[in-house]
């Protein structure tokens, strides 16, 4: 009998939905603005059935977070403003709404029933989806019930909500759990079987999220020079790629075959003692004693391997270019090939490759330089000949390539069609061949191990594989958690979910097995079982089974489709779930963001959501920066955590509210105040809050240095903002172009009196005001020395006695005390500069006080003007092209950039540049400011003081009435062609031509796009080609300012800020990313003292690092560590203090 299916459409019924109750909500929020706030967390704006509805609540929302009422006026203009008023049916819309609805008492009832219908469309949708998946036929049944099964469940995410709790019913819940454990000892949270660790926390806590950290590899690295085959036949070091991030290279699989898979992560562990591996071939290799190789008895890392060990190595490496050149080409690489073979060689097609070798050896098989040997012996792995290097210097070092069995004889012959192939080459028999006749791996054996040195070394992450090869050697790459899950799975009988981002299913469970049966692990994967070991394998092996342990190895898996499969088991297994186990958190999938910084900030605050939502710990595996290895304690800490630098102590923070400059180590452990962060979306600059300052501990430092003469120290990792998004410093390059803020707001106030700002001025630049010396001011203009003196008498009144005297050219204006001075009496400027902290300073120490940089605006000119007029410069140098030109000169670099800083509150970015006086003194600084617009601010908002700089300026001032500005100077980098302009073209349908035609210039075809433009033509290709975007970068509150060196600075404390929203601050004049703080209730770090230190007390010892608590104490626990079964052992038994 034929099943009657009905697929007749449904497509004639209208979708449930419920446009009454929708109208309802809209009209109660226009008429109650604070009727917002009881739908929010439930009611989305997709919610709605109504795309004008949608469009209405999406505005409310956006107003209800910027703070501003949400009634009839402030809607429509805020639909108005951005189009979209008339297209939802004008202000008559949101009349009627308003009309239609008496009060918005029962609006959270409406929420509901809107939601309802939502959701019931949804499910609707979900259904014609799944219907479609049934008609692929091409798929697996297995993935389309999998698929169709996620639709389902994906209905269900939705977010929780309970709303506000009464205190009372808390109370009566959190009385009765206290009670209970007074009743039964038990802890607030699940045990993790480790008694210490218990005593700290008190268990895991369900809705808590745990992060546990330890470094990368574990030490296991190749050194930086180790080169590595990829896939189209090119060789690159471990270094080259973990600076590009990306390679297909070789791996291992368990079928022992070879094949190319893609590194997941990229690992920079830093400076570390490196040995060299040789082996019979000839073949070498250097990394550090804890890399693992593979050997007949599995992994074992190099410090557990001798001299006469054998581990594996390719038999062939089946990799060939798409290169083809024309046959007289091959010849003049043969010519080219005299130390080292060129690099095209080695993506040269397979025939061609095999022609190149056959006629470079074809004059014998003696080379005279090692780089080329070795080059030459892998080739010959491509084609599977295996052949053994060997050295000699009887006469002169040479070097010789000899085949190792008749197969690699045979080979060579067929490859190069080279008949006499036996002679070429010296052909010998290997005594130790193993019969491995479908193996593509060969058992070489070492021959020396030896130290080389301390050297930047690097590793890789292979998802599944766990290993690579690495200059024709197989190597590998990077369990207290695991201990974890299984104690609790065994203990509560709870299910235990496993999210293994690195390791497949099988090397879990193989390390479960491991640890539980007590057997090592290579012995495990090698199959080298004892008798003895059978009877606790198989015990283990039902241990393990009654354990309700699940584990998913999707790579790269998202947080969303996480909590979708852990939802699932919750359902499927009718309770509780004990624990979610994530290893680990670098490799999680996020938001596609370029920060990942932030990125891995939300990945996080998602976890915490999963475990308030699913009431269940969740622990997160994650890696600690390589900032633990440059210090002499290597214990970890929490700055080690965060994926984001550090700056050094002095660096200079601008705060917003008082325009004050204050270094970072001042602000530690103060929270609340506000700095200058960069709103990415309007590219403008805005007030934020710090919500913490803290010490990241000491860590090796770099001075950024850009065009303009602004330098800051950072860490290696801490992020700059470029066109291209936020970077870190050890990826930026000379000549890219960084953020830097165009222009500092000032404070409102003025706190310094006019006269005491000028006379500070004048005495900053040409006083005197050394200890048991005369105050005195020098100058050789009559005028400046009067304006003193009457400032000075001005500002202290009776209490100075000005007086100037002329001394040959100069005019010296001393400012006596009318009093006699004693120990106990001083003269008031004295007291006034030694309270500013500028008293008895020389000229190169001289500096701006912090005082100064929190006046107003126009104090500020006040004080530049009067400074400007001491060792400031106005003129209008003359030449075939005049140029008007103003700086400022000091050999006090402080003073200088506090000059530069200053001139930024009237967005005049002004350049510092050292000039050397060699054989004549201090090196002198100068702040100069040029082009037109700069000059013109400074002239209509500093100003000159004195008549000859002000004839100056006036000279300038009439000479660029009449002159055009230069562009070349502030521009915005032109790689804003291909980010936003050509898709804008594109979107828009404008040619080139049409528009550059646009922008009023000749055609020039596409070398334009290698032009960087002032901001004055990004306004008008903004107007020509409709972006938006453009136009906000043409205003915006952005200075690009070019890199001209980074260099290494020593080792220093480094400091960091949280500014949460923002997530970046102005340091030093230039925008730099901030630290994210940890949303992890709970933050544990593992640590052996062994690993670095041979002769530790504590062999067999792991540290457990409680460095956050949220609800309980930190410190540290001790548990026994079984490296050989990877397993942790509590150091005695739970009731070792009773008696």
């Amino acid at each position: 009998m034929v099943q009657d299916f009905n697929f007749q459409p449904v497509n004639d019924r209208i979708p449930p939905q419920n446009l009454d109750a929708e109208e309802a909500i809209l009209g109660g929020i226009l008429l109650d603005p604070e009727a917002i706030t009881r739908i929010l967390d439930i009611l989305r704006s997709e919610a709605f059935y109504s795309s004008a509805h949608q469009e209405i609540y999406k505005a409310c929302v956006a107003l209800h977070q910027q703070g501003s009422p949400t009634d009839l006026m402030s809607v429509s203009t805020w639909l108005n403003d951005r189009g979209l008023l008339d297209k939802l049916g004008g202000q008559s819309k949101l009349v009627q709404l308003v009309d239609r609805t008496v009060s918005a008492v029962n609006i959270d009832q409406y929420a509901t029933l809107v939601v309802d219908k939502y959701l019931r469309r949804k499910l609707i949708s979900t259904g014609h989806q799944i219907s479609q998946l049934g008609h692929e036929t091409a798929k697996e049944l297995e993935k389309v019930l999998d698929e169709a099964e996620q639709k389902v469940f994906s209905i269900t995410q939705v977010r929780p909500n309970q709303g506000l709790i009464a205190t009372a019913d808390i109370l009566t819940k959190t009385f009765a759990e206290i009670e209970e454990r007074s009743a039964g000892m038990a802890l607030p949270g699940l045990a993790s079987g480790f008694y210490d660790l218990d005593g700290k926390t008190q268990g895991f806590q369900r809705s808590d999220l745990i992060i546990v950290a330890g470094r990368p590899s574990m030490g296991k690295c190749l050194a930086h020079d180790a080169e590595l085959v990829l896939a189209d036949g090119s060789i690159a070091t471990i270094e080259e790629i973990y600076q590009h991030r990306q390679a297909e290279l070789l791996t291992l699989n368990d079928n022992w075959k070879f094949s190319v898979t893609e590194p997941s992560a990229f690992i920079d562990d830093g400076i570390k003692p490196v040995f060299r591996v040789t082996t019979r071939l000839g073949r070498t290799v250097e990394t550090t004693l804890t890399h693992p190789y593979l050997t007949l008895d599995g992994w074992l890392p190099l410090s557990s391997l001798r001299v006469g060990d054998r581990i594996a190595v390719p038999r062939i490496i089946d990799i060939f270019g798409k290169v083809s050149v024309a046959p007289s080409e091959i010849d003049r690489l043969i010519e080219l090939s005299t130390t080292e073979i060129p690099s095209i060689v080695f993506q040269l097609v397979r025939d061609q490759l095999a022609t190149f070798l056959n006629r470079l050896l074809e004059n014998g098989d003696v080379l005279h330089h090692e780089k080329l040997a070795r080059q030459v012996q892998h080739l010959l792995l491509r084609f599977g000949v295996v052949s053994q290097l060997q050295f000699s210097s009887a006469a002169q070092p040479v070097w010789k390539l000899g085949l190792i069995d008749a197969k690699s004889i045979e080979i060579f012959g067929s490859a190069t069609h080279e008949a006499q192939a036996g002679s070429v080459l010296c052909a010998q028999r290997s005594a130790v061949l193993q019969d491995l006749a479908n193996s593509e791996v060969y058992w070489d054996e070492i021959t020396a191990i030896e130290f080389v040195g301390e050297k930047q070394v690097y590793d890789l992450t292979i998802p599944k594989t766990h290993n690579f090869v690495a200059n024709d050697i197989c190597v590998h790459n990077t369990a207290f958690c695991l201990g974890l899950g299984r104690n609790i799975a065994a203990q509560y009988k709870l299910p235990v979910a496993v999210f293994s981002l690195e390791m497949s299913k099988e090397q879990i469970v193989q390390r479960l097995l491991a640890s539980e049966a007590r057997i090592e692990s290579g012995r495990l994967r090698s199959g080298r079982i004892a008798s003895q070991d059978w009877e606790p394998l198989s015990n283990a092996i039902g241990r393990l089974s009654e354990l309700r342990i699940f584990i998913d190895d999707t790579p790269n898996i998202s947080v969303v489709e996480m909590r979708s499969r852990a939802r699932k088991l919750q359902a499927e297994q009718g309770g509780a779930l004990g624990m979610i186990l994530i290893d680990y958190l670098q490799l999680m999938e996020g938001s596609g963001s370029e920060n990942r910084v932030q990125e891995l900030a939300r990945i996080t605050r998602a976890l915490k959501g999963l475990a308030r939502e699913l009431n269940v710990p969740v622990i997160a595996l994650s890696q600690l920066s390589r900032s633990v290895e440059s210090r002499a304690d290597k214990r970890p800490m929490m700055s080690d955590l965060r994926e984001s630098g550090c700056l050094t102590g002095d660096t200079l923070v601008t705060l917003a509210d008082t325009g004050a400059r204050v270094s970072i180590a001042d602000l530690v452990g103060k929270s609340g105040f506000a700095v200058w962060a960069l709103n990415e979306e309007t590219l403008q600059l805005e007030r934020a809050e710090v919500s913490h300052a803290f010490s990241t501990g000491t860590k090796p430092i770099f001075r950024l240095t850009t065009r303009s003469g602004r330098s800051i120290r950072a860490t290696g990792n801490h992020k700059f903002l470029t066109i291209n998004g936020w970077k870190r410093l050890d990826e930026l390059s000379e000549k890219e172009h960084l953020a830097l803020p165009r222009q500092i707001s000032s404070s409102i106030s003025q706190t310094i009196s006019d006269e005491k700002l000028a006379l500070l001025g004048h005495l900053i630049g040409d006083g005197c005001t050394l200890p048991r010396h005369a105050i005195q001011y020098t100058t050789r203009e009559l005028d400046l020395a009067e304006a003193v003196s009457n400032l000075a008498t001005q500002a202290f009144g009776e209490a100075l006695n000005p007086r100037i005297v002329k001394e040959r050219d100069w005019y010296q204006v001393y400012l006596s005390a009318t009093e006699n001075l004693s120990r106990n009496t001083r003269n008031p400027i004295a007291q006034w500069l030694d309270n500013l902290g500028v008293f008895g300073l020389r000229s190169h120490e001289k500096f701006i006080p912090a005082l100064v940089f929190e006046q107003s605006k126009s104090a500020i000119a006040l004080f530049l003007r009067h400074l400007w007029s001491t060792d400031g410069c106005i003129k209008l140098v003359q030449g075939q092209r005049p140029r008007p030109i103003a700086y400022y000169a000091s050999s006090s670099k402080q003073l200088a950039q506090g000059v530069q800083s200053l001139l930024l509150r009237f967005e005049i970015n002004a350049r510092l540049k050292r000039l050397p006086q060699v054989g004549k003194g201090r090196d002198q600084y100068h702040v100069t400011i040029t082009g037109k617009s700069d000059m013109e601010r400074f002239i209509s908002e500093i100003g000159a003081v004195g008549q000859y700089k002000q004839q100056c300026l006036s000279v300038i001032k009439e000479y660029l009435s009449v002159r055009v500005a230069n562009t070349n100077r502030d521009v915005v980098p032109h790689a804003i062609w291909s980010l936003y302009a050509l898709p804008a073209m594109q979107q828009v349908g404008l040619t080139h031509r049409q528009m550059q035609a646009g922008l009023g210039i000749e055609y020039c075809g596409t070398g334009l796009h290698r032009q960087n433009l002032s901001r004055e033509r990004t306004a008008r290709l903004a107007e020509v080609v409709k972006s938006d975007r453009l136009y906000q970068f043409a205003e915006s509150h952005v200075y690009w300012d070019e890199i001209v060196s980074i260099v290494p600075d020593g080792v220093e404390e480094v400091f960091d800020l949280t500014v949460p929203g923002l997530h970046n601050f102005v340091a030093d004049d230039i925008i730099v990313h901030n630290s994210i703080e940890q949303d992890a209730d709970l933050v544990m770090m593992l640590y052996r003292d062994e690993y670095y230190n041979e002769d530790t007390p504590d062999r067999g010892i792991a540290e457990v690092l409680i460095t956050k608590h949220r609800n309980g104490p930190t410190g540290t626990i001790k548990l026994l560590f079984e490296p050989q079964f990877t397993r942790f052992l509590n150091l005695a038994s739970p009731n070792r203090f009773d008696s």
